[in-house]
């Protein structure tokens, strides 16, 4: 297990970032046409785009790194409110306070141990952490770098139409999440996702085959670049309604997942 730089790995992620916003991202948030199937998808509502999920490693993480993706980040502010945005009307944030507020919430919400800000993705987590028989680090990434933004901060899952573009899928490119994993090298990998986000995850993990997770087989497990992967449901849906027709206890599936490949 190899030891990491941690100022070189953020710098090298922040450069992958801007480029993918500028690249790819920007072009595509400028010129998507707000036809007809994306005022229904949006109910009718004025809608807009969140800002960029910019991952990052908190300092003096070790072996084994353990990465944690969700769906998308919710509430991560408006697009017109960052920086880089060619349409920014109040530039309030940049990239690199993006990637310091996933720092910092990463510290606050596994390393910190302050249960009262836990929500049921990071509750999740931390139950994991808590069962397991050896100590690891972790780097928290989303799935969909950005999300639709209506009536405020509301957080919308992307049409499939974005998750296809922004993953580099239409143009053949390396997806933001690939070059991300090939950056920071985790030792494993846990997607709390979904099967319903099975559009991007192929996008972004192209070309592989995946099996999506299912409520009698709730942890799908796969390889992707030599790393172990563990596939499974939110946290949230797990807590709600597929609490009644799950009968495996999928914490102790990932755990067990984490002893076979990451225990010393």
């Amino acid at each position: 297990m190899e030891e990491r730089n941690i100022e070189a790995i953020n710098k090298t992620l922040m450069n992958y970032q801007k480029k993918w916003f500028f690249k790819t991202c920007q072009p595509w948030i400028k010129t998507k046409p707000k036809d007809n199937e994306m005022k229904k998808y949006m109910k009718g509502e004025p809608y807009s785009y969140s800002q960029p999920f910019c991952t990052g490693l908190c300092k003096n993480v070790k072996s084994p790194l353990i990465m944690f993706v969700g769906q998308e980040t919710n509430g991560w502010g408006k697009i017109e409110d960052f920086a880089a945005y060619k349409d920014c009307k109040m530039p309030k944030d940049t990239f690199e306070s993006s990637q310091q507020d996933t720092i910092r919430f990463t510290f606050e919400n596994f390393y910190n141990d302050n249960d009262k800000n836990h929500s049921t993705f990071w509750a999740f987590i931390n139950d994991i952490k808590n069962r397991c028989e050896f100590s690891f680090d972790i780097c928290w990434n989303n799935l969909d770098k950005i999300h639709y933004s209506s009536k405020g901060e509301a957080c919308i899952t992307l049409y499939s139409e974005d998750e296809d573009y922004l993953n580099g899928k239409t143009n053949n490119s390396p997806s933001l999440l690939k070059l991300e994993i090939e950056t920071i090298k985790p030792e494993a990998i846990i997607f709390l996702t979904g099967p319903s986000y099975q559009t991007s995850m192929a996008g972004a993990l192209r070309p592989i085959q995946l099996n999506k997770p299912t409520l009698s087989a709730p942890v799908s497990e796969f390889e992707y670049n030599g790393r172990p992967c563990a596939w499974t449901y939110h946290p949230t849906y797990l807590r709600t309604k597929a609490k009644q027709h799950i009968r495996t206890d999928v914490p102790d599936e990932l755990v067990n997942f984490l002893n076979k490949y990451c225990k010393k």
